[in-house]
């Protein structure tokens, strides 16, 4: 599982697998470095892992000098800027709160990440399908995913 775990969380987040969504969130959360903070961040907005998120955000704000540096964060610049711009928004608030208050900040940033998810559901009842299609990114990750399974399952089956 250790090379897998990008792709079975985008499997496990279409097919509703609850526990190996789990389980992949905590591993990808321990495999957080200056170079794939960003890609990590942008993949728990995409599969609704609000764990990863938080760990991502906390990650970037202790490393932003480095990260600022990396091609993710300059990609990430270029195509989403609302990302960015809550990255910032998340720093310039965590400098604002004392330790004791972090606790209340998870909560309230499960809460704040579970309202844009319901949102982005608003968006997706409402917005013409030919506006949507720009949500194709998601799905070609979780075909992507379902390949590098079967050639998994090929593998195993050879020995």
């Amino acid at each position: 599982m250790q090379k897998h775990e990008i792709h079975l969380l985008a499997l496990s987040h279409v097919y509703l697998v609850p526990r190996l969504k789990h389980r992949c969130t905590k591993a990808l959360a321990e495999q957080l470095t200056i170079e794939n903070v960003v890609d990590m961040l942008q993949l728990a907005r995409l599969c609704d892992t609000p764990d990863l998120y938080l760990k991502c955000m906390k990650f970037l704000r202790s490393n932003f000098r480095k990260v600022e540096k990396t091609e993710g964060w300059k990609f990430l610049q270029r195509h989403d800027s609302m990302l960015e711009l809550e990255i910032l928004q998340f720093m310039d608030e965590a400098e604002s709160v004392t330790e004791e208050e972090e606790e209340e900040t998870q909560v309230g940033a499960e809460l704040i990440f579970t309202a844009k998810r319901r949102d982005r559901f608003a968006w997706s009842t409402y917005v013409p399908k030919d506006v949507q299609a720009s949500d194709h990114t998601t799905r070609n990750l979780a075909k992507r995913s379902c390949h590098v399974a079967n050639l998994i399952n090929a593998e195993a089956s050879s020995f």
